[in-house]
């Protein structure tokens, strides 16, 4: 909304954002519509809008259809896509009975707050009730039951009568899931030695993971492997060096390299500003080969890298120890291609 400027004289009537979209009213012709979003696609070069616009005076947003009624009323229900699964965690999943009973109650809550009128949920609720025991295997009177406590919990949220705020734990205490029976001893042990801490299960790893990671000994044949840079290596900082001006970037992720390499070539070959690093791979390549075409869906990792030296700098711990080290990297060093959109760091 604040690219919107002041002196235009249409603008829409509400405006409502959430992260990359945006839900708005316009009182004005078709075609001046078409005028805005022409405005607004001049204000940032490599910014373009797209919009969708109502039929049979619905519009999608996001889980949401929202409807103007014929006396004016914007009224809104829940909505899920047509291609949806209704698969959710598996029952039977070697997972805490309290991750599986959440998922009915976050749901439950998701779809009436999705609908402005009570009985307008009815139906959706039925679906997700059907979905949980056809599909994923939860016994009816589990998905009964939760769905009732969560409804129950709603009305006493919106209910007038203030209620005690939650005491919050000292403490977290993470452990491995084995069963229900070792996570209710471990509760029972901390109210006995009286801790106030609040027990978090952490599922172990799937089989199918356990079964598909290589082992140190298999050679990966990828093209970052070959470049000497292991594929799957996670919690890093990582530099980039320009080969064409001897500019640096620094960057770093938890995921696997392979995923945050991929990310700055799409931008690389697609031309777009999506990561600050891809972007200025590609307005070199723009002055040294204009009529570069790149081939769509396939990547071009040789192209990329005849630009930068990449290199990993740093193997971090964990996720925090991860996104520390990129900040003391980046203040050290200051990288010009971090700053390039006002990221990474201020001078």
């Amino acid at each position: 909304s604040s690219g919107i400027n002041a002196e235009w004289p249409l603008r829409p009537g509400c405006l409502s954002t959430y992260v990359d979209d945006a839900w708005l009213l316009w009182k004005s012709s078709a075609e001046n519509f078409e005028e805005f979003k022409a405005n607004l696609n001049s204000v940032w070069a490599y910014v373009n809008f797209t919009s969708e616009l109502q039929e049979d005076r619905k519009l999608i947003f996001l889980d949401l259809t929202i409807e103007l009624k014929e006396n004016n009323e914007i009224s809104f229900t829940h909505y899920q896509k047509p291609t949806a699964s209704g698969r959710y965690l598996h029952y039977d999943s070697h997972c805490s009975l309290v991750t599986k009973t959440n998922i009915i109650r976050s749901e439950t809550r998701r779809i009436v707050h999705n609908c402005k009128y009570k009985d307008d949920s009815w139906a959706y609720l039925e679906k997700l009730k059907t979905h949980l025991i056809v599909n994923s295997g939860y016994p009816k009177e589990v998905v009964t039951k939760h769905m009732l406590q969560a409804l129950e919990r709603l009305e006493v949220l919106t209910s007038s009568t203030p209620r005690e705020p939650r005491p919050e734990p000292d403490l977290i205490l993470k452990i491995p899931y084995i069963n229900e029976s070792f996570t209710r001893r471990v509760n029972s042990s901390i109210k006995q030695l009286g801790i106030n801490a609040r027990v978090v299960t952490q599922a172990g790893k799937a089989v199918r993971s356990i079964i598909s990671t290589p082992s140190k000994d298999e050679i990966c044949e990828c093209e970052l492997c070959k470049a000497d840079l292991n594929c799957t290596t996670r919690h890093y900082v990582y530099k980039a060096k320009c080969k064409k001006c001897g500019d640096l970037y620094i960057g770093a992720s938890r995921r696997p390299i392979r995923g945050r390499i991929y990310e700055h070539e799409s931008s690389f070959r697609l031309n777009n500003s999506r990561t600050t690093l891809g972007y200025h791979a590609a307005e070199h390549r723009r002055a040294d080969d204009p009529h570069y075409t790149p081939i769509s869906g396939k990547r071009d990792l040789a192209k990329f890298f005849e630009n930068f030296e990449f290199s990993i700098s740093e193997q971090c711990k964990d996720t925090l120890d991860t996104f520390i080290r990129e900040g003391l990297a980046i203040e050290r060093t200051k990288p010009k291609i971090n700053n390039m959109c006002g990221n990474g760091f201020t001078d």
